[in-house]
């Protein structure tokens, strides 16, 4: 293969950034004409509005995919249902069509290079050489990751009867399309949403003024708080093996923080939006540095793809038939122990595999945001009876303060070593900087850290402080309304309604002014608008 194909968006063309002057404009605009324009017309105006965003997002031609892929997910249920024996190939069919546009948009290069070291191995067995030359470079749509996955779970829903077929094509290019969600998710099903777009809304000051505290709070984590913590992850983690020890640590635990502030601070701005048209979107996030287990984080982390991958990938493969022949095979020679974990252990490998390789057609993300995790859990889970011993032999008590403040903190460091490879330029660099994470260890380099070095002065420290302050100050906060068993959002802006409006008001100015005073920081894209 001599030649590269490739897709290109043209320099000039604008790009509507979720930070951006643009964006709340747009917005604002959005919001006014579907409480303006009368209450028939409001569907329509959520599909135009979602169409502009994507046309001011990314290069006109990236809607082919798109529309393409919206197309076959409407078309192939509505067909079935014609012909119902060709139901479930039609639904399989589609949803096989929307993976390959994926595939090929986003793992082709991928695929090059794994095919290419195969034949590199046989060449030296046998001197054969049929290796590809040259590489693929196309335009992947706007959120393709997150809308195949929502295309693709409508269809197999569809397969098996749960959902009823959409009839109206725009109705359903609305649920594919819907502009909040298509930047970095979260991962909708279709009949959490589609019946929201079809209901009527009047305008609610309280609904509306909740969505928008809750868009503030999201530019505050992204521009405040990851705006700062890049500079601090970049200059550890950018140069592999200019630092080692706890530096490096200090490095990964800026890029979680960053990982974190910027990927939930985007879910705190799409979900607030979304509400402020009285559309409700799942939540993504629920507080994970209160995990106590690598199992509980991700229960925690990105909650609606974790759901999805659980639903689509783990009961498939559970309950396919090799499996099932494996588990018949060891329970004939009675050992149903043994055939329950290997059926489980498989089913959640290809989990984590799939886990990885949706972050990207890499290995650096395949081990270090899936494969690593596999091998986290599964351990947590084999080696559990094994904990409870040690722990009732030695005496510790584990209803304390004390005790979970160790489990956090450790899930927290398994999640520093895993974050690694997301930000490293590759696998080799990733293994670099772990290596040098255990170099020269010596904790008190903290007493010895300007600053200053990260390109911050007083201001940016201090608001970089408070910033961070406020962060975790939300976050207990929302655990420990979690734990009375109340929702996790919604109560945290309840409470603060009910304050007293220079109260409420004085945070708002204040979260502001210190947004505006981090905008002179280099404000990056967010992280998962690449997915």
């Amino acid at each position: 293969m001599s030649s590269v194909i490739s897709l290109f968006i043209p320099s000039q063309f604008p790009r509507i950034a979720l930070t951006s002057v643009g964006f709340c404009t747009f917005f604002a605009v959005s919001l006014m004409l579907y409480y303006s324009l009368p209450k028939s017309a409001q569907r329509g105006v959520l599909l135009l509005s979602s169409a502009a965003f994507f046309v001011l997002s990314c290069a006109p031609q990236a809607g082919a995919y798109l529309l393409f892929a919206s197309f076959a997910a409407y078309g192939a249920p509505l067909l079935g249902a014609r012909f119902p024996k060709m139901k479930k190939p039609l639904c399989a069919v589609a949803a096989v069509i929307i993976l390959a546009i994926l595939a090929v948009l986003k793992y082709s290069n991928f695929i090059v290079i794994n095919y290419n070291y195969a034949v590199k191995v046989m060449h030296r067995l046998f001197h054969t050489d049929f290796a590809l030359r040259g590489y693929f470079s196309f335009l992947a749509p706007l959120g393709i990751s997150f809308y195949t996955l929502m295309l693709v779970g409508y269809l197999l829903d569809c397969r098996s009867d749960k959902t009823e077929p959409e009839r109206n094509f725009f109705s359903f290019l609305l649920f594919a399309l819907w502009w909040p969600q298509l930047t970095s998710g979260p991962i909708t099903r279709y009949e959490q949403i589609s019946p929201q777009f079809c209901a009527r809304k009047t305008f609610d000051y309280a609904t509306v003024s909740r969505g928008i505290v809750r868009m503030l709070w999201g530019f505050f984590q992204k521009i405040v708080v990851a705006g700062h913590a890049v500079l601090i992850q970049q200059t550890y983690l950018g140069e592999p093996g200019k630092y080692d020890g706890f530096y490096v640590w200090i490095g990964m635990a800026a890029g979680v923080l960053q990982l974190y502030s910027d990927f939930n601070g985007c879910m705190d701005i799409v979900l607030g939006a979304s509400e402020c048209f009285g559309i409700r979107l799942p939540e993504n996030f629920n507080v994970p540095f209160a995990a106590t287990t690598v199992t509980e984080f991700w229960r925690r982390w990105h909650i609606t793809l974790g759901r999805w991958l659980h639903d689509y990938v783990f009961f498939p493969v559970f309950g396919s038939k090799p499996v099932i022949r494996i588990k018949g095979a060891l329970t004939a020679r009675k050992k149903r122990k043994l055939a329950n974990k290997i059926a489980m252990y498989t089913a959640s490998g290809a989990v984590w595999f799939c886990m990885g390789l949706w972050h990207g057609g890499t290995w650096k993300y395949i081990i270090g945001n899936g494969l690593w995790y596999f091998a986290l859990t599964t351990l947590e889970q084999e080696l559990a009876p094994l904990g409870r011993k040690i722990i009732g032999r030695l005496g510790i008590k584990t209803d304390c303060f004390s005790w979970r403040l160790f489990q956090r903190v450790r899930t927290f460091a398994f999640f520093c070593v895993g974050t690694t490879f997301f930000y490293a330029s590759s696998l080799r660099n990733a293994l670099r900087i772990l290596k040098h994470s255990v170099m020269h260890f010596n904790p008190l380099v903290v007493f010895s850290i300007s600053l200053e070095e990260f390109g911050m002065n007083y201001l940016h420290r201090a608001v970089f402080a408070v910033g961070v302050v406020a962060l975790f100050a939300v976050d207990m906060t929302k655990h420990r309304l979690s734990l009375c068993g109340a929702d996790e959002e919604q109560p945290l802006r309840t409470a603060l309604s009910r304050q007293n409006a220079a109260f409420r008001w004085l945070l708002y100015w204040t979260a502001l002014t210190l947004i505006i005073l981090s905008s002179t920081l280099s404000t990056q894209e967010f992280l998962y608008a690449q997915f």
